[in-house]
């Protein structure tokens, strides 16, 4: 089942709310080595063997694993242990600013050629080459296509270049100096606004919350060359430094490289000790803060504890010790899950985690989401939940189930090693030795887990739950769309009063078993194509189930599968616009008949089974992720969902709370805006997209949700598609056994002729939206009509010409002028609405400069319209989309979503693989710009304007007239 635990797992995700995901986003460890000191030097944890760790005369270390997926790719990472805390009041900002400066000049590229290069030898600029700047950490990324001495070559050019060859320039300085200030201005958000709140609260009296990468707009409109310069030298610096590298390559074939490129990096500067971090201001303390955003889509009520981090180096007993806290958490948000559902539950998600800050801290929190009027319940909630957890502990039950998905989810990770791509590897090596910790492989980490749980009970993890909760402090931080007179009294009265109110402890729960295990006599074959060239198999049942399957070792002991039945979106019931999200909020948290969600969670702890639906255009998806072990089961609950589905009223309770949330989020951003009155618009006020008012969507009932899916859960066209590692003859006879009891369903799936038509609007060429938004930050999209998908020549051409203008806005906006940070261009090309399609740009900028955007977006088109594409802007377009053609061919996903999925429903898709990588080989300029001629036509454009109102002047707005580029 979906998983709503939140793990502290080394190399695992956490479930957290947003607020704790932009925390853990920029919390990390900050760990200085000494020249050539490794974590595993202090540890009686011997690291994986894999990895050839080693280190030059000079300080520089390395790490190089051979791993052979995706074969001939390497992924380089360079960590520089500099960030924003190595700044000065006066420097706040420099280390990002420097970061962007990197890829804008050095020894061996001329300022603007770097990120040409790149996608001149087949490079994603964004997927293939980027960096990002943390508190104490600057990564360097590049993944290469290749892995000849050639292209080694111009990765280790590279990676030397950002060590030590920056070549900087006044010009350069003052033009990426707009970028930056957009990428500021694009991350203000609610969100973010929060988080600096949040983190100003925690860790009051420390450097931390003075030091945010993005850093001052003051000091970045002021910093010049010497800045720059200072900086680099202090800090950039070959024993802070660590290079990483994953791929199909030899440890022995690339250390001489290594040496090579950066056994003369030199310091220029004697090094520099990291900043003292500061002392917590409020520790012991119980304490309390309002922070309060209207435009907030909720209230978070959250509790936190903060202790001093207790360890200095990485061992056995802190892997258990971590693992209990996991554990601890793992159960408190089962808890909190069970809880929400409950039928006067007043919060609508809740979490609770620990993790660590800086190696100085830890953070302990339980927090919940809810409704602005529910925060008193919600904080009486969290108190007495987190009181119980300490008072009386854990049950044997919780326990049983906290450690069965934990210990799964080590197997899994330790399965599925031997196909675990290279970028992916590059990172975590990056993230585990960068943060004070022995790099283990899945493997050992696995055996750890196990050892561990012949130790630990449910007393000694309450014991260390309790460890991460004392000191006594408490720091409750209220955030969202909530106002309080007085709020700091306000909330500690209710803290307070909370303290007196009696807790109990848990009870045991009986374990269930799954009741949806044996169905009919299995279903018959009633016909099979093997397709060879493709190693796809193509199956009827008798009972007109479709089954199509691919079986692949690209992603070890990992299954994908996807049960399309009916019409989704095409079996719209007019009169109801938009069921279709109340059905995809409730349809799985709804249950079964016989098992709740809460339920079906227990039954599954340990098993890799997932289940999730969503209304697609022309189809209703079940689709879920398990094991060779576990198909069956996986199987088993996918058709349970079908024949029945449980509509509980506990999901509607559910849904009822986000979709409060939702409607804030739709009247408040960009996105929201674009997701509910551009999604009107651009399909000519079609009730299928967008949204309705809220009173409408609140008023469907679980009963409309049951008739509108009846039909196709019963009788509709049925096409299921599992890719992975399995054997065929195995799982023909678990879908025979599971879905072949079906009773007889539609062979084939009816046209929706008139359903089919969405028309993209004729005589609307402008339209400004106004968010109810304080924040300063508008959207400009245009989008130029297209076509469907069907004619597959012409898409691919679409895209590879999207490809170009995307580049071209990166050049112009962002590049000459310094106006966006992010700007993109993109084709959505319907397989479901008859030739409805479109090519769009968008552009995130400031509101005073929306019109001049918006011009100079059409200008670039039109030039390009009118003058044609250079052969060298062909390549750096079609070379990438080249290499993502040749790797996503070993990727499951591709061959689940655009090759098996509806393969036998549209044949074509089976011949569109075949020919996809030589069609895009045989492409030409002249192929593109025959696209161009037809479609990028500037009078035909919809130019979409969001603002927030208060930066509207109706008086001053001028409408751009796009001028018709067929007369150029």
């Amino acid at each position: 089942m979906p998983k709503d635990q939140s793990i502290m797992l080394r190399n695992k995700s956490k479930s957290l709310s947003q607020t704790v995901w932009m925390l853990l986003f920029l919390f990390i460890t900050t760990i200085c080595f000494g020249k050539c000191e490794w974590p595993q030097d202090n540890s009686d944890l011997t690291p994986d063997p894999s990895v050839t760790f080693g280190c030059l005369d000079n300080g520089f270390r390395y790490a190089i694993k051979h791993n052979e997926e995706p074969p001939g790719r390497v992924s380089f990472r360079l960590y520089v242990n500099t960030g924003s805390l190595m700044e000065k009041d006066s420097e706040q900002g420099i280390a990002h600013y420097l970061e962007h400066l990197e890829f804008e000049g050095s020894t061996h590229f001329p300022p603007g050629e770097m990120i040409k290069y790149f996608q001149r030898i087949g490079m994603s600029h964004g997927a293939d080459t980027n960096a990002h700047t943390w508190l104490d950490e600057t990564v360097y990324k590049l993944d290469l296509p290749d892995h000849t001495d050639e292209y080694l070559k111009n990765g280790f050019t590279v990676m030397r270049d950002f060590a030590g060859g920056l070549d900087l320039h006044e010009d350069i300085i003052n033009r990426e100096r707009g970028v930056i200030l957009a990428e500021k201005r694009q991350r203000d958000s609610v969100f973010y606004r929060t988080y600096v709140a949040q983190l100003s609260f925690l860790l009051d009296g420390t450097l931390i919350p003075k030091r945010l990468p993005i850093g001052k707009e003051e000091n970045i409109e002021a910093f010049a060359l010497p800045d720059f310069q200072r900086f680099y030298n202090e800090w950039y610096t070959p024993e802070r430094m660590l290079l990483v590298i994953a791929g199909d390559i030899s440890p022995k074939e690339i250390v001489p490289y290594i040496k090579e490129y950066f056994s003369s990096l030199k310091s220029k500067n004697p090094p520099q000790a990291s900043p003292a971090l500061g002392e917590l201001s409020n520790q012991g303390k119980t304490v309390a803060l309002l922070h309060s955003e209207p435009e907030a889509e909720e209230t978070n009520v959250a509790i936190h504890n903060v202790v001093p981090f207790p360890y200095n180096s990485d061992s056995k007993a802190r892997f258990v010790e971590e693992l209990s806290v996991s554990v601890a958490n793992v159960m408190m948000n089962r808890r909190l899950s069970i809880l929400s559902k409950e039928k006067n539950a007043p919060f609508t998600v809740g979490a609770s985690y620990t993790t660590e800050l800086v190696n100085a801290w830890m953070i302990s929190a339980i927090e919940l989401t809810c409704q602005p009027d529910k925060w008193e319940a919600c904080l009486g909630l969290a108190e007495q939940e987190l009181r119980k957890a300490l008072d009386y502990g854990f049950t044997k039950s919780e326990f049983e189930e906290a450690k069965a998905v934990i210990l799964n989810d080590y197997q899994q990770e330790a399965d599925q090693a031997k196909t675990k791509r290279s970028p992916t590897l590059a990172n975590e090596i990056v993230k585990e030795i960068s943060g004070g910790l022995v790099y283990l492989s899945p493997e050992q980490k696995y055996t750890l887990a196990q050892e561990a749980f012949t130790i630990i009970t449910p007393a000694s993890i309450t014991d260390v739950f309790r460890k991460a909760w004392n000191q006594h402090s408490r720091y409750i931080f209220i955030s969202g769309n909530l106002s309080l007179k007085n709020p700091e009294q306000e909330i500690l009265k209710v803290y307070e009063n909370s303290k007196a109110t009696e807790v109990i402890a848990p009870i045991e729960k009986t374990i269930l078993e799954f009741k949806y295990t044996d169905f009919k006599e299995p279903g018959k074959v009633a016909s099979i194509v093997y397709q060879d060239d493709l190693d796809i198999y193509q199956i009827r049942f008798q009972n007109n189930v479709y089954l199509n399957l691919k079986s692949t070792k690209f992603e070890a002991n990992t299954i994908q599968i996807s049960v399309r039945f009916g019409g989704g979106l095409l079996e719209s019931i007019k009169d109801k616009p938009r069921l279709d999200v109340l059905t995809n909020m409730t349809f799985i948290q709804g249950g079964l008949q016989k098992h709740s969600i809460d339920e079906l969670t227990t039954i599954f702890a340990g098993k890799t089974v997932s289940v999730n639906f969503r209304v697609d255009n022309d189809a209703f998806a079940l689709s879920g992720i398990t094991s060779p072990v576990d198909l069956r089961d996986q199987l088993n609950l996918m058709l349970a969902y079908i024949i029945e589905p449980g509509y509980r009223e506990e999901a509607l309770r559910q849904a009822h709370k986000e979709i409060d949330q939702l409607y804030i989020q739709l009247a408040n951003t960009p996105e929201g805006i674009m997701q509910n009155q551009v999604a009107r618009l651009i399909t000519s006020n079609d009730n299928r997209f967008g949204f309705p008012e809220k009173v409408v969507l609140l008023s469907y009932t679980l009963d409309d949700v049951r008739d509108w899916l009846n039909e196709p859960l019963s009788n509709g066209f049925m096409e299921i598609s599992i890719v992975g590692d399995f054997d065929i003859e195995a799982a023909i006879r678990d879908v025979a056994l599971t879905f072949g009891t079906l009773p007889e369903r539609n062979k084939i799936k009816p046209n929706f002729e008139k359903e089919r038509l969405v028309y993209f609007p004729k005589n609307i060429h402008e339209k400004t939206f106004l968010l109810n938004s304080e924040i300063p930050k508008a959207l400009v999209a245009i989008y130029w009509p297209t076509d469907d998908t069907w004619d597959i020549s012409q898409t691919r051409k679409l895209g590879i010409l999207a490809n170009i203008i995307d580049e071209r806005l990166r050049i112009e906006l962002r590049e000459k002028m310094g106006e966006t940070y992010t700007s993109f261009a993109m084709i959505d090309a319907s397989e479901t609405f008859k030739d409805y399609g479109y090519l769009l740009a968008i552009s995130i900028v400031d509101p005073e400069n929306i019109d001049i955007i918006a011009d100079a977006t059409l200008k670039v088109t039109q030039d390009l319209y009118a003058n044609g594409i250079t052969e060298d802007e062909f390549e750096r377009a079609i070379k990438p989309t080249i290499n993502n053609v040749k790797v996503s061919a070993r990727n499951n996903k591709y061959w689940l979503n655009l090759v098996l999925g509806r393969s036998q429903e549209y044949p074509q898709r089976l011949d569109w693989a075949r020919n996809r990588l030589p069609e895009f080989l045989s492409f030409t300029v002249k192929d593109i710009m025959d696209v161009a001629k037809s479609f990028l036509i500037n009078k035909d454009a919809l130019l979409v304007k969001i603002t927030p109102a208060g930066n509207y002047d109706e008086d001053a707005a001028q409408p751009i007239n796009p001028k018709d580029n067929k007369s150029q």
